[in-house]
């Protein structure tokens, strides 16, 4: 199942036109001689913390065995295995299935895939321990063992992806960044660069661009509350890329051209990520100064939430339309001085409402997946209650969330069916104190 569910994101993805696909490109395979048998069992035994032998570091500390990792003839043995695993992505007979296929590789180097609507995590494998840390003292030292491998082995890893990143084929560069993404997953801020790089490229394909954001999101997930990547001085590389992630995310709601129902789903699906990734980094805007906002998120949210007529090309699904909202509900009110908060649960309380009256008129209840939507609408209101905590906004901010609940059993089992239209009445009865997002 996962494997088909790969395949079908990949034929939606490739269905959208690429601008140029052979400027800058090249088309050539990546040779390396594979590693001995003996390479292969120490890179195994180096993976899953082991390394020499498992009786010598049955209780061999981080650090320690980081410095084995370090050693150059470890190091040799690390980048000849990384580059084999990696380089075979590019090779002619893997491309035409010949030879094993990418398909079966990618499920070697991630490890099986488990889907869960969106997100999509993995066991271990080929190239990358378990991210699941035991609650047994032997087990937590071997897993700091191999959390040191991947301190490690991250930086060849990357090189690695980069070297493919130039092939011509965008399903080599597809999958490269897939695995830029799995270490992304890690925290690896070594990623981040590459991530940029793929969308700012100018001939790059939008499935590339697409695993490139969602990366970003995954880093921006666990580095938003620094609002700095590690070795970051004074955040410049975390709003740098924020900014990348912005602008794409902007363009994908300019896209003025023809197109057919796949090409605009796949559009749709992208944008999906791209908005996570944008609340997953909880800034309303990317940098102010002076009254002077640079990359308003929060607006750009706002908008796609709203679905603005012309502004969103091509419109917004519901689908889009709730992670925009809950993307909406992510954002740090803290992090910046002029964000009013309480318009913002205006905003959402109105669409909350829209959506509600909408699924009134599904009687069938299988247009959309509303109790999803109920889902998605308390968790977001959850959050922004949280973020507004002793805050001026705060009391409003509980009020529309206590008069949006009965909406949820509405979208969830259709009960309560005029509690749309009195959430409408009530947010008209009672606007908030900010008239506009920003003062």
């Amino acid at each position: 199942m996962q494997r088909l569910w790969f395949v079908a994101l990949g034929l939606l993805l490739l269905s959208m036109a690429a601008s140029a696909q052979d400027g800058g490109f090249r088309n050539e395979e990546l040779k390396i001689d594979p590693p001995t048998s003996k390479e292969m069992r120490d890179f195994d035994l180096m993976r899953t913390g082991m390394f020499p032998d498992p009786a010598a570091t049955e209780t061999m500390r981080a650090d320690e065995y980081l410095k084995r990792l370090e050693t150059q003839e470890a190091q040799a043995t690390l980048t000849k295995v990384v580059q084999w695993l990696i380089y075979r992505l590019t090779w002619v007979n893997v491309l035409e299935a010949r030879e094993s296929s990418s398909s079966e590789i990618m499920e070697d180097l991630l490890g099986p895939a488990r889907a869960a609507g969106l997100q999509v995590t993995h066991g271990p494998s080929k190239l990358f321990p378990t991210r699941d840390r035991p609650g047994d003292p032997e087990g937590l030292i071997r897993f700091e063992r191999q959390q040191a491998y991947v301190q490690v082995v991250a930086p060849i890893v990357v090189q690695a992806c980069r070297d493919v990143l130039q092939h011509k084929e965008p399903i080599c560069r597809i999958n490269a960044a897939r695995i830029l993404v799995r270490l992304a997953e890690m925290g690896r801020a070594e990623t981040a660069e590459p991530f940029i790089e793929i969308i700012t490229r100018r001939d790059e394909h939008n499935a590339v661009r697409h695993w490139a954001s969602q990366g970003l999101g995954d880093l921006f997930e666990q580095y938003a509350a620094a609002g700095a990547f590690p070795n970051d001085q004074g955040g410049e590389r975390f709003r740098r890329a924020l900014t990348v992630l912005y602008d794409w995310t902007e363009g994908l709601t300019k896209v003025d051209q023809p197109m057919d129902p796949a090409e605009q789903r796949a559009i749709g699906f992208i944008r999906r990520f791209a908005v996570r990734g944008l609340g997953s980094a909880q800034r309303p805007v990317v940098a102010e100064a002076q009254g002077a906002r640079t990359g308003p998120v929060a607006e750009l949210l706002l908008d796609i939430m709203n679905n603005e007529g012309s502004r969103i090309k091509p419109p917004a699904t519901w689908m889009e339309r709730v992670d925009a909202a809950a993307a909406l509900c992510r954002l740090n009110p803290r992090l910046s001085t002029n964000y009013q908060p309480d318009f913002v649960a205006a905003q959402v309380g109105r669409f909350i409402a829209s959506v509600g009256n909408e699924s009134v008129n599904d009687r069938e209840r299988n247009r959309e997946r509303w109790g999803f939507f109920a889902l998605q609408f308390k968790a977001g209101m959850d959050r922004l209650i949280a973020a507004t905590d002793n805050t001026p906004a705060g009391a409003y901010v509980r009020q529309v969330a206590a008069q949006a609940a009965p909406v949820y059993e509405l979208l969830d089992a259709g009960k309560n069916p005029t509690s749309a239209l009195s959430l409408r009445a009530w947010l008209g009865r009672n606007p908030p104190t900010g008239q506009t997002l920003f003062k």
